[in-house]
């Protein structure tokens, strides 16, 4: 076994310490849909505690789907409601206490049944008018809205649901998206001349989000909304999307692009944390690509901060961005290259060490690893692991959660001091044995609740 073959016999040996310099947040990678067989699409889910929602077209002949919740411990598929056997399902947020809403259908491709899991227990609900229902998010305090699956005439297509399931109205909205831990609901209502308006519904309240079309005549789809009550989403000009953030003090506002316009492809703002990151896709010169601004403003693409993502990684491309929580993990979808290119759902956990390779790399001698950007005077601590080309292990660190180490069973092979430069210099002898073997190997600070990029090496 790997941990009883691989013996620290120096954990620091002093040297001269690096400058101290600047270092942007990279990205680890973590497959979180590889235990459900399928391919990734749809919607993923993201909790502030961790929990990872998405859903899967499954192989079968009828192109089921299959919905799951991720958890660094296990993967839940649901069960479903009594007395109902659904084909197919898909899971499309959850919830701080782990508590998840989706959809499914008794006949294939056709998922037009609402559903609560919680406790073990699923759920279907319905709307004021007894009509199945479609949910799109769920709060930590377990109010969920969504919309009708049938709206007659004259009746509104918005719908939220307290914790016991009953259902109300939201305004006349045509279609609720999410709503924060306040109770804040953003949705749109489809005007006469059927574009869909932007509104945000407060207290009984609806308050309109407005347009960056000049004149008014684009379409508005609010996506998201943070506990601050900031609103992100997408306003059409001339028939493409721009992403926007509104704020009660500022009105809507457009965030910014790359800096490249390529029809036929958009920007739009899909989430935003509370701190103010927000996620989306804009167009860059390969096409669409997925994107993070930052509280400032600032925009920058996702892909290059992501290692494993490229020519020379695990993964191909990012398919799409769609979540973030207070932790700054990103929830979305990439291709992965060695299973044909297929979709899975992923987790980007953000990273604030750089961890260079070990010099020589070899087994039977002495190995180097230099770590930067450490919290000066904390205790800096190097974890390694068999290296696994499909990403799927995380562990979770005590104090840091939901932040983890990229390893199924991390061994912690050496522990240093961050000098006042934030450098941490590890020292370890590798046994001969593991001549040939694919390791991982990857830097964190516990009370700092920082962690290094993951180094893939064979020594």
């Amino acid at each position: 076994m790997f941990e009883r073959r691989l013996l620290v016999v120096a954990a620091l040996v002093a040297g001269s310490a690096l400058p101290a310099r600047a270092q942007s947040t990279h990205y680890t990678i973590t497959n979180v849909g590889d235990a459900v067989p399928g391919s990734a699409v749809g919607v993923a889910g993201l909790s502030d505690t961790g929990f990872v929602t998405g859903w899967v077209i499954t192989s079968g002949p009828l192109f089921d789907s299959m919905g799951f919740r991720w958890s660094p411990r296990r993967t839940l598929v649901p069960a479903p409601p009594a007395g109902i056997v659904w084909k197919g399902f898909q899971v499309v947020d959850v919830n701080d206490a782990g508590t998840f809403v989706g959809s499914f259908g008794e006949l294939s491709g056709s998922l037009v049944r609402g559903f609560r899991w919680r406790a073990g227990v699923t759920e279907e609900f319905f709307t004021p008018l007894g009509f199945r229902a479609f949910p799109t998010a769920i709060n930590d305090a377990g109010w969920i809205v969504g919309f009708a699956g049938a709206q007659p005439a004259g009746t509104p297509g918005a719908v939220v649901w307290d914790p016991m399931l009953t259902p109300s109205f939201v305004a006349d909205l045509s279609r609720a998206s999410d709503i924060n831990d306040h109770g804040q609901i953003v949705g749109f209502r489809v005007d006469a001349a059927g574009v869909p308006r932007g509104f945000l519904y407060d207290q009984g309240a609806l308050i309109p989000l407005g347009s960056l079309d000049p004149a008014g005549q684009g379409a508005v789809f609010p996506r998201a909304i943070d506990n601050h009550g900031r609103v992100v989403g997408s306003s059409s000009i001339g028939g493409h999307e721009h992403a926007f953030l509104w704020t009660a003090a500022t009105g809507m506002t457009e965030l910014p692009d790359l800096g490249i316009h390529q029809f036929p492809f958009d920007v739009a703002a899909l989430d935003i944390n509370d701190a103010g990151w927000i996620v989306g896709y804009a167009p860059n010169a390969n096409g669409q690509t997925d994107v993070l601004w930052s509280p400032d403003g600032s925009v920058v693409d996702l892909e290059p901060l992501v290692p494993d993502i490229g020519p020379n990684g695990n993964w191909q491309n990012l398919l799409s961005a769609l979540r973030i929580n207070a932790a700054g993990q990103i929830a979305g979808f990439a291709a992965h290259v060695p299973s044909s290119f297929q979709g899975r759902t992923v987790l980007l956990t953000p990273t604030a060490l750089q961890a260079s390779a070990p010099v020589p790399g070899v087994a039977g001698e002495l190995n180097t690893l230099d770590v930067t950007g450490a919290e000066p005077g904390q205790l800096v601590y190097l974890a390694g692991d068999h290296d696994d080309p499909l990403d799927r292990g995380y562990w979770t660190l005590e104090t840091c959660e939901p932040l983890g180490v990229a390893m199924a069973a991390p061994r912690v092979l050496a522990i240093a001091t961050a000098d006042g430069a934030g450098h941490a210099r590890f020292q370890w002898l590798a046994p001969g044995g593991l001549a040939g073997v694919d390791l991982r190997f990857q830097a964190f600070q516990r009370g700092a609740c920082r962690l290094s990029n993951v180094v893939r090496a064979t020594l």
